[in-house]
């Protein structure tokens, strides 16, 4: 699901069809809270969900890590397939330190610092192969700018999106509506300062769009719900408890359900049935 429907739907179940307390920008910032959230459950269970691998040559000896990079998890050299071992931190760096450039017992190791990786050798710089958890994108919508032409999507400033270069390179957006209605094509750039997405399709002012969540669809309703829950709380708020407590029984369900559908990533990791529940 988009993130321009997954809005609707929070403004459904908040009951404000039309903004009232709350503007599609703060919708936007609960769901992106919600969807980090949901990312971690994914992060946190066997199988690998959001692990991808990228090439990367040292500088004397640094590798710095990739800006969608969560988690390093596995580390090798790419040529020869030798394993490094990544340790938590600097405080066994003297374990295993040799001065120059010969590798202690046969064996590479390193280390993390800040938002790079040190291998234990002076002057290293062979390519190596990186195995990560990706940190998920945040989701944008709204309406298309007046900018927007011929490849050229220009976010809605007002729902605050990202203002780095190539933040949202490869993530599928969505045209619902106008000109470029039925557009599902993956960003091929984005342009920080200017605020567009390159896409192939013509995208006129006014029409609008959802990036899609690069968590698996089955994970978009607890995303919502999460959301909707956040939202709820609000200041001067006469919600009737039973509604609340509905939408909390409810969240509750679907955040289990994906807990035991994650689970089944691994067969080994199968929830185990008795004879009781057949």
């Amino acid at each position: 699901m988009n993130s321009y429907y997954m809005m609707l739907d929070v403004r459904d179940n908040i009951g404000e069809d039309v903004a009232s307390h709350w503007g599609d920008n703060d919708i936007l910032r609960k769901l992106n809270a919600a969807q980090r959230k949901v990312a971690n459950l994914f992060i946190l269970t066997p199988g690998d969900w959001l692990i991808k691998s990228t090439n990367l040559t040292p500088v004397d000896s640094v590798i710095t890590l990739p800006d969608d990079c969560a988690k390093p998890v596995y580390m090798e050299e790419t040529s020869s397939g030798c394993v490094i071992t990544l340790h938590g931190n600097v405080r066994d760096r003297g374990l295993t330190r040799v001065t120059g450039a010969v590798v202690y017992d046969g064996t590479v190791e390193a280390y993390m610092q800040k938002d790079a990786i040190v291998v234990n050798q002076d002057g290293y710089a062979t390519q190596v192969t990186l195995w990560y958890q990706q940190r998920v994108p945040g989701i944008h919508a709204g309406t298309a700018g007046t900018n927007s032409a011929a490849t050229k999507l220009e976010f809605e400033l007002t729902n605050e999106p990202k203002r780095s270069d190539d933040y949202y390179n490869s993530v599928s957006v969505e045209v619902v509506d106008g000109t470029g209605t039925g557009i599902i094509e993956d960003i091929s750039d984005y342009d920080g300062s200017g605020y567009y997405a390159t896409i192939t399709g013509t995208v006129a002012s006014g029409d609008h769009y959802g990036t899609v969540s690069e968590l698996p669809e089955e994970s978009h309703d607890l995303i919502i719900l999460e959301a909707s829950l956040m939202l709820l709380v609000k200041p001067s708020s006469a919600l009737e408890p039973s509604v609340f407590k509905y939408m909390q029984e409810r969240t509750r369900q679907a955040r289990e359900d994906l807990e035991e559908w994650i689970s089944t990533r691994v067969a080994s990791n199968s929830p185990i049935r008795s004879v009781d529940d057949y």
